[in-house]
């Protein structure tokens, strides 16, 4: 009984620090909980939000990439008809030079008969 009394006041003791080290970690779990809610609130709202914005934001990216194709489609028609009008031009110079010649001569000659 006697060797019982003298191991009282270190369990005590040891009593005392688990009690202080349960109180610390309860303490440290009650600071989390506003953070616990800040990630439910999160998950609940504002996580849908950023989804939906970033379904807009593909979608967008999808409609503009189309965009870019169909641009890109038209300037290689227009290019590809400039160079046929820069290859025509050549033959159309051409053309008036020999179609302006001949009333040039018809000119010429009518002026001369009169």
């Amino acid at each position: 009984m006697q060797s019982k009394l003298r191991l009282v006041p270190d369990k005590l003791k040891n009593t005392e620090q688990d009690l202080k080290r349960k109180e610390r970690k309860k303490d440290e779990m009650m600071a989390l909980r506003p953070v616990r809610q800040s990630i439910v609130q999160f998950q609940e709202k504002e996580l849908p939000e950023l989804k939906n914005q970033l379904q807009t934001v593909n979608r967008e990216i999808e409609r503009l990439k189309a965009d870019v194709e169909e641009q890109e489609t038209l300037l290689g028609t227009l290019m590809s008809e400039e160079e046929t009008a820069k290859a025509c031009l050549q033959d159309i110079s051409l053309m008036d030079r020999y179609l302006v010649s001949p009333f040039r001569l018809l000119l010429l000659v009518t002026c001369t008969f009169l």
